[in-house]
């Protein structure tokens, strides 16, 4: 099921228009999640879905973040795993929306992006959100559950706790393909 577009249009201009727009999904997380975001689902043809999400050490400023990408194939086409040190699992999970976005950008193209968990707050990465979205024609945060992130926060947590190989995606962990499995199955 395609979710309609997202209703933002960037303009360079615009920031108070844009942080308007940007809190008000979030400003009701819990009553935005509906059940066809309970499992992963295939993204259109020609778009490519980023999934993203971050692990963080309890009592710590470890954290780690992941970014899968996939194409209407369930094939994994991009991915990125790294360490970061933030404050909070929000901040973390703002750095991954802009890793994803990142990504995005370096790729060119379409983007659409898969998340749930967190309300965002942190006003120096949502204006580098901002500037990044400006890039793309079409961009659209969806909000799902954890079970339907699985595979990102999967490979965020190997990546945290260092037992993630530097080249992941052509020796994919067991668990990692698990996930991909579940994915797969719940898409179709």
């Amino acid at each position: 099921m395609l979710s309609p577009p997202c209703p933002y249009r960037p303009d360079s201009i615009g920031f108070s228009s844009f942080g308007r727009w940007w809190v008000k999904p979030w400003q009701n997380f819990h009553n935005l999640v509906n059940l066809d975001e309970q499992f992963w689902c295939l993204p259109p043809q020609g778009i490519l879905k980023f999934n993203y999400d971050v692990a963080k050490k309890s009592g710590s400023n470890q954290a780690a973040i992941a970014v899968i990408v996939r194409n209407h194939r369930t094939r994994v086409v991009d991915r990125v795993a790294k360490s970061c040190s933030c404050l909070s699992v929000v901040a973390g999970e703002v750095l991954a929306v802009l890793e994803a976005l990142n990504l995005a950008k370096k790729k060119g193209d379409l983007l659409k992006t898969k998340q749930n968990e967190c309300q965002w707050n942190i006003k120096a990465t949502d204006c580098a959100i901002l500037l990044l979205s400006q890039d793309f024609v079409f961009i659209d945060f969806v909000f799902v559950s954890r079970v339907a992130n699985h595979a990102a926060n999967n490979i965020a947590k190997l990546c945290l706790s260092g037992s993630l190989s530097c080249n992941w995606l052509a020796c994919q962990p067991i668990s990692f393909l698990k996930c991909l499995d579940v994915d797969i199955q719940s898409a179709l």
